[in-house]
C-alpha cells in the first residue's frame, strides 16, 4: 500500500489541534516533509488574481488564523491576493505560512531533483480552477506524470482531462456528505460514462465494500483512500480495524491502493505488522 502525507506531513492547523512539534499543513516545511511518504497530498484554490496557493479550505475563518489577521470584507482566498494569503499565518501558535503550488514544484525541482515523488493535488472550486492549475504545472514544467488531480467536483475534473488529455485524474467520494456522491457501483459508473479517461477513485477508506472494489478491479482503477486522516492506527481502533479491511479487499481483488494520513511512520509500521492476506478470489459483481 502506499502511504500519502495527508496535506503534507504537517499537523492540522484547525481549533483543538495542539501538536508543535511538526509544521503547520499545507506549509512548504510540511510539504518537503512528506517526501519520506510515497506521495503528498495537497489542496489547490485560486487567489483573485488566478496564482494557485496550498490550502484546506478557501473559507481563511476555517484555519487557525489569529483574528487580529483578518483583511476586512476578505474572508475567503478568492478575494485575497497572493500576497494577502502569504502574509497571513496558520498553524498552532501562528507559525506557518501558507505555500504556492509555484513554491512547492519549484523547491520539488531544485532541491529533490531525483525524486520520484507523486503529487495527490486536489482542486478546491469550480471548472474554472483547471486552466490556473495547468498554467502553473507548465510554467514549472514539472513532469505531468507525477501528477494525480483529483477534486469531488466532477464538471473540475472534466474540464482539467478536456485541457490535458494526458493528465492522471482521480474523482472523490464522500458519502457521509449530502454534497457529495456516496461510493458507489451505480455512481462509479455514472462517473465513467462523463469521465472516460478517469484512473483513480478516491472514497473514504470506511466505503469499501467487496462490490465497489471488484469494480475498481475490473476496470482497471487504483483507489486512493481518505478518512481518519488525523488518527494513527497505532491508538486508533477504529481507524486500525478500517485500514485492515481496505488491505484485506484490495489484496482480495488485486487492486493498487493508496492510504492518505497525517502519522506517516505510524501507519508504515501498522501495515508492516499486518498478516498476510488470504489468496485473491473472483470478482464479485455489483448488484
Amino acid at each position: 500500500m502506499l502511504i500519502g502525507g495527508h496535506r503534507g506531513c504537517g499537523v492540522t492547523d484547525r481549533p483543538g489541534i495542539t501538536r508543535s512539534d511538526i509544521p503547520a499543513e499545507n506549509t512548504l516545511e510540511s510539504l518537503l516533509g512528506a517526501l519520506r511518504a510515497d506521495f503528498i497530498e495537497t489542496d489547490a484554490v485560486a487567489t483573485v488574481e488566478g496564482e494557485i496557493v496550498l490550502i484546506h479550505s478557501s473559507d481563511t475563518s476555517m484555519h487557525v488564523l489569529p483574528p487580529e489577521q483578518a483583511i476586512p470584507g476578505k474572508r475567503f482566498v478568492s478575494q485575497l491576493t497572493l500576497a494577502e494569503v502569504q502574509s497571513l499565518r496558520t498553524g498552532p501558535g501562528g507559525a506557518g505560512r501558507i505555500a504556492s503550488l509555484h513554491e512547492l514544484l519549484q523547491a520539488l525541482t531544485a532541491e529533490f531533483p531525483g525524486s520520484s515523488v507523486i503529487l495527490d493535488l486536489e482542486l478546491k472550486g469550480g471548472p474554472a480552477l483547471a486552466r490556473p492549475v495547468l498554467e502553473t504545472i507548465r510554467q514549472e514544467r514539472f513532469p505531468l506524470e507525477r501528477i494525480l488531480f483529483t477534486s469531488f467536483s466532477l464538471e473540475t475534473i472534466q474540464e482539467l482531462s478536456a485541457q490535458s488529455p494526458a493528465a492522471r485524474i482521480g474523482l472523490l467520494f464522500a458519502s457521509a456528505r449530502e454534497c457529495e456522491a456516496p461510493f458507489s457501483c451505480r455512481n462509479i459508473e455514472a462517473a465513467l460514462q462523463r469521465l472516460p479517461h478517469l484512473t483513480a477513485l478516491a472514497p473514504e477508506i470506511r466505503d469499501l465494500t467487496s462490490e465497489t472494489v471488484a469494480l475498481a478491479a475490473r476496470r482497471g482503477f487504483s483507489l486512493f483512500t481518505w478518512g481518519d486522516c488525523e488518527e494513527s492506527p497505532l491508538r486508533s481502533p477504529a481507524f486500525a480495524a478500517a485500514a485492515k479491511q481496505a488491505v484485506r479487499l484490495c489484496d482480495r481483488y488485486r487492486v493498487p491502493r493508496a492510504l492518505i494520513t497525517d502519522f506517516v511512520a505510524d501507519l508504515r509500521r501498522f501495515l508492516t505488522a499486518l498478516p498476510p492476506s488470504s489468496p485473491p478470489a473472483p470478482a464479485s459483481p455489483c448488484s
